[in-house]
């Protein structure tokens, strides 16, 4: 279990360093940067926003994932965790 979650990471981190999204924010046409400079995320960012972040947003009975449509940012938990903010891509 330990190889498949560090392969996640590993592929987010990736992902993530590389064009600032995962291959289901590409396809939706979004990115992910952190705040405020709209730098990319390394490995670190990504390991908190998507594997430490999300957790607590899951273990909290999905309520960090439900701030995106009560908050006027539409910023989720593991956003204002990891200090990133998901952007629409200019095409």
């Amino acid at each position: 279990a330990s190889t498949n979650t560090t392969q996640h990471c590993d592929d987010f981190g990736y992902c993530y360093k590389n064009s600032g999204s995962t291959y289901g924010k590409i396809i939706m046409g979004l990115k992910v940067i952190r705040a405020p400079y709209g730098n990319s995320l390394g490995y670190k960012d990504a390991l908190l926003r998507d594997v430490i972040g999300r957790l607590l947003s899951t273990l909290i009975g999905f309520i960090g994932f439900l701030m995106i449509a009560l908050r006027p940012d539409k910023r989720a938990l593991h956003d204002m965790i990891a200090n990133t903010w998901v952007l629409k891509r200019v095409r």
